[in-house]
């Protein structure tokens, strides 16, 4: 039903605005001038005789114009949706990843996604070994002095991949 709605709404539309107004139009003489206005110069002004508007039937062509217009909305508004579908799925995503670096920072522990700043400040310490620019490192490995090792490996600036070797502290 809303389709067929949407298809009458232009006709309609149409075939209101084509019907003349209702309103009289008056035409007087002011100080040597014609004016024309929606009321009245003075007692003795009477409405001006117009012509007859001349309205055309809407035709095939005006039907098309509404169809092509339904068939436009329609794939404007699919469009919009799935970019709000997919801007949704990505910011559920970016919000579960920052409660993830959250909880990580509370409970110090390195988790995918960190930044190398956020890194040190869990790990209270700076690398012990760093490959890459270290402005943008790739991978870096810290001892804890008990024969255990964190590897954090960076991708695009963040924490990709975390790898802990040795016995863990309880």
């Amino acid at each position: 039903m809303c389709g067929s709605a949407s298809r009458l709404f232009p006709t309609l539309t149409f075939l209101l605005a084509s019907f003349p107004a209702q309103s009289a139009v008056y035409h007087c003489q002011q100080d040597g001038h014609e004016l024309y206005s929606d009321r009245p110069c003075s007692s003795q002004a009477r409405p001006a005789q117009l012509p007859p508007l001349q309205t055309v039937p809407a035709g095939p062509a005006e039907k098309g114009m509404a169809e092509a217009w339904d068939r436009n909305t329609a794939k404007t508004k699919a469009a919009r949706d799935d970019a709000d579908r997919r801007w949704l799925i990505d910011y559920r995503a970016r919000k579960a990843r920052e409660a993830a670096i959250r909880k990580g920072l509370m409970e110090d522990r390195v988790v995918v996604g960190m930044t190398p700043d956020q890194v040190e400040r869990v790990l209270r310490q700076t690398p012990d070994q760093v490959s890459g620019d270290p402005r943008h490192p790739k991978r870096w490995v810290f001892h804890n002095g008990r024969a255990r090792s964190t590897t954090v490996t960076f991708e695009r600036g963040r924490v990709s991949k975390v790898v802990y070797r040795g016995p863990r502290d309880e």
